[in-house]
């Protein structure tokens, strides 16, 4: 029972995440000259989030409690969810904002230093330094810290007064998953190999765009699944 529903999730991510990604490139090309257009583009727009929340929301509480209904529990904590990633919205985009005003105090940061070591350290070093710090809050802490929350949500909404139990490995492995789905296909995409002929370059195109498409989905099924697929196994009851 377990391994069906579990083929059902991954059909429905691959599947869901293929309109929601189609409906993100429509959504891209509806233009903005009349007010009718504008009511559509925020219609598409907030379809496509539902879609992807309800659909990833179900990923979550089937990787949590994988005896209940996940589409059901997605569902009836859709506006719970939409609320949660509103919030992470805000963060990320307060954390990006945070990084540039960053820019100016790593450049006297370095001017003071060079005065005080006597010692020339140039603003490109600490600017590295800021960035590497945001990188691993953006794609380390912030996952890390958040994926517990997400969960208990798609799972109870704002109702759990506690988040869902993550284990070390669990924590650990959240990173590495998230950069496999949302990180590691873009550079596959930009990547070009040398081909010789148009056919070929095509050809190795829609290869790698299968691959990215596929770590993609794959890595947020697995990353939302990663409680069952890390925790012993429980006996079925009769």
């Amino acid at each position: 029972m377990r391994q069906i529903a579990m083929r059902q999730i991954a059909a429905v991510h691959l599947a869901g995440n293929a309109a929601a990604l189609y409906l993100g490139y429509y959504w891209l090309s509806i233009g903005e000259a009349r007010v009718g257009l504008l009511a559509w583009s925020f219609t598409i727009a907030l379809l496509t989030a539902l879609l992807f929340l309800w659909m990833h929301g179900a990923g979550l509480a089937y990787g949590r409690d994988p005896y209940a209904s996940p589409f059901r529990a997605a569902l009836r904590n859709l506006p719970a969810l939409l609320v949660a990633a509103l919030i992470v919205l805000i963060v990320y985009i307060a954390l990006a904002k945070l990084q540039d005003l960053c820019g100016n105090p790593a450049f006297r940061l370095a001017s003071w230093l060079t005065l005080k070591l006597r010692k020339p350290i140039k603003p490109a070093a600490l600017l590295r330094i800021v960035a590497v710090v945001f990188w691993t809050l953006r794609w380390v802490i912030f996952p890390i810290l958040l994926m517990p929350w997400t969960s208990a949500i798609a799972s109870t909404g704002f109702r759990t007064r506690r988040s869902a139990p993550f284990t070390w490995k669990q924590r650990a492995l959240t990173p590495v998953l998230l950069l496999c789905a949302l990180w590691l296909p873009f550079p596959l995409l930009h990547w070009r190999p040398f081909m010789n002929g148009f056919a070929l370059e095509m050809a190795s195109f829609v290869v790698r765009a299968l691959v990215a498409y596929l770590l993609f989905a794959g890595g947020l099924l697995a990353l939302e699944g990663m409680p069952l697929f890390t925790q012993p196994r429980r006996a079925v009851s009769p």
